[in-house]
C-alpha cells in the first residue's frame, strides 16, 4: 500500500481520470440545461407553423427555400421534407398557394393589371404567375377573373330587394 502511494506515475494518472470524468459530467449537465426538451417538438410541428407563418407575412418579398428554411434554423434539404410530410405541399408550392390565394383577391376586387398583381404578391414574372396561378385554379388569371366578376354582377342582378 505505501508503495502504491508514493509511486506518484499511479496517483497522478488516477487524478487526471477523475478530473476527466467530472469536466464531462459537467458539459453534459450543462448541455442539458441549454435543451429544453418542453419546448421541441420532436416532429417538427413547430417549425413547421413558424415557417408557414413566416411565409404568411412575407409571401410578396423574393422568398426561397434557403431564406425560408434558414429563418426556422433548419438545412433546406431537411426543411423541405418536414413540410412535406407535415402539409402534402413543398415549402415553394406553400408559398406559391398562399401567393395565388392573394392573387386572387387582387382579381376580383381590382382593376390591377396582371403583371402588378403578380408583382404584389411575389412573384418575379408574369410568365412563372400565369403559369402557376393556371396550374393551380384550372384557369388562367384573365379567365378567373372575367368569371368571378360575371358570377358576382350576376349574384347583384338576381338579389330582389325586399
Amino acid at each position: 500500500l505505501t508503495d502504491e502511494m508514493s509511486d506518484t506515475r499511479l496517483c497522478r494518472e488516477q487524478i487526471i481520470r477523475a478530473y476527466l470524468q467530472e469536466i464531462f459530467i459537467l458539459m453534459i449537465r450543462n448541455i442539458a440545461d441549454y435543451v429544453d426538451t418542453e419546448k421541441i417538438d420532436p416532429r417538427g410541428g413547430d417549425s413547421v407553423q413558424k415557417a408557414k407563418a413566416f411565409i404568411k407575412s412575407h409571401y410578396a418579398e423574393p422568398l426561397n427555400l434557403e431564406k425560408i428554411a434558414s429563418h426556422v434554423a433548419l438545412s433546406p434539404s431537411y426543411f423541405s421534407r418536414l413540410v412535406k410530410t407535415k402539409t402534402d405541399y413543398t415549402p415553394i408550392e406553400y408559398l406559391n398557394r398562399i401567393r395565388i390565394e392573394n392573387a386572387k383577391k387582387y382579381l376580383i376586387h381590382s382593376g390591377l393589371a396582371l403583371i402588378e398583381i403578380s408583382e404584389r404578391v411575389g412573384f418575379s414574372s408574369q410568365h412563372y404567375f400565369s403559369h402557376t396561378f393556371k396550374k393551380m385554379e384550372g384557369l388562367s388569371p384573365l379567365n378567373y377573373r372575367r368569371t368571378k366578376k360575371k358570377a358576382l354582377i350576376q349574384d347583384f342582378v338576381s338579389v330582389k330587394p325586399s
